[in-house]
């Protein structure tokens, strides 16, 4: 589980992104963490491998200049500061973000193909490299590749080849290559703007009377707005993000994508309650996807992180949750720099608190 976010106001983008990763990259993430955001007709980056804290006081990644952005912090799922997220296109046109993998829409892309058609088309992979990094895909003289620039060049080919604009191309590109996935975009020509397209990965929307935010959990959000509303991203959507509002459209996926219900996620939010009583010891967020994991038919791409994420803002919100930071060592390729991280645990407030 990565973790993501973005944002469009009036104020600087980069310190409001890190302070929302902050509050969110411990759910798995804080392992490789970038930032994109947009000013004029340029967009601005800064990645490296380690957390947002690392980000900010190595690479000055809350002095980015712009007021909209993306960011984005990864699990411990390989590779080095390349391999974090935003990627960019080669013509720095756009940069793209997604939290998700495979899964049971990964089973009908071609692992290698892709990749190879975008070699093949001249675009640069600045993720090769000759490890074998997981069940990534590769170019033809065998180096491997993140998904996710593969990803970005297939959206800029779509661009630029249909000639429509980034959120139409998004769709396209899942389409083309499935996934159980979530993913944000933005482009040097649409300021102001973040595109979108999910699947089945957690996303949701919050707005006040001048900000937009988004993030794969509404506990990432700041405290202390007014927010109008905060809004699930429904699953096999695309669309646009501005301050006027949110465009929505909808998309047939290869494997059926099972409705989060207002019965299921109370369900949900019972079963999550019981695991976080009944265990005797803080929770992780992947646990607790597991512990909900059966409420789902077997037939279907389930969406059980965003039914775990909605349960935990529920109590987060009415004050029942306590989230636990645990201090813990960073991805595996900082081990020399003892590159540390923070991952949260979750429990529940005791009525003596």
């Amino acid at each position: 589980m990565c973790n993501i976010a973005g944002y469009i106001g009036p104020r600087d983008a980069a310190p409001v992104l890190c302070e929302m990763m902050r509050r969110e990259s411990g759910f798995n993430g804080g392992y490789y963490t970038g930032i994109v955001t947009g000013c004029g007709s340029k967009l601005f980056t800064a990645k490296l491998l380690g957390d947002v804290d690392l980000l900010v006081s190595e690479l000055g990644g809350d002095r980015l200049p712009g007021n909209f952005g993306l960011i984005h912090s990864r699990s411990r799922s390989g590779g080095d500061s390349l391999w974090s997220h935003p990627f960019l296109s080669n013509d720095g046109e756009i940069a793209y973000i997604a939290n998700g993998s495979g899964g049971k829409l990964g089973t009908f892309r071609a692992k290698n193909s892709l990749s190879q058609e975008m070699e093949r088309k001249g675009y640069f992979f600045t993720t090769a490299t000759d490890r074998t990094i997981g069940a990534y895909p590769t170019l033809s003289d065998g180096r491997c590749v993140h998904g996710s620039e593969t990803m970005t060049f297939l959206i800029r080919d779509f661009m630029l080849s249909r000639g429509v604009r980034l959120a139409e191309a998004m769709k396209n590109a899942y389409l083309t290559y499935p996934a159980d996935i979530v993913g944000l975009a933005v482009s040097a020509s649409e300021p102001g703007a973040i595109s979108f397209a999910r699947f089945n990965m957690p996303c949701v929307v919050a707005r006040t009377a001048d900000e937009v935010f988004l993030a794969s959990t509404a506990m990432a959000f700041p405290t202390d707005r007014d927010y109008i509303s905060i809004t699930p991203i429904p699953e096999c959507s695309y669309g646009t993000v501005t301050l006027r509002g949110t465009t929505v459209s909808r998309f047939a996926p290869p494997v059926p994508v099972a409705p989060l219900t207002v019965a299921l996620q109370s369900a949900i939010r019972e079963r999550v309650l019981d695991a976080l009583g009944s265990a005797g010891r803080p929770l992780s967020l992947s646990e607790l996807g597991k512990r909900t994991a059966d409420l789902w038919p077997d037939d279907r791409v389930n969406q059980k992180y965003m039914g775990v994420y909605l349960a935990l803002y529920d109590l987060y919100a009415g004050g029942s949750l306590e989230i636990v930071p645990c201090d813990q060592p960073g991805a595996e390729e900082g081990r020399d720099r003892n590159v540390r991280t923070t991952q949260f645990r979750m429990r529940l407030r005791t009525q003596s608190e």
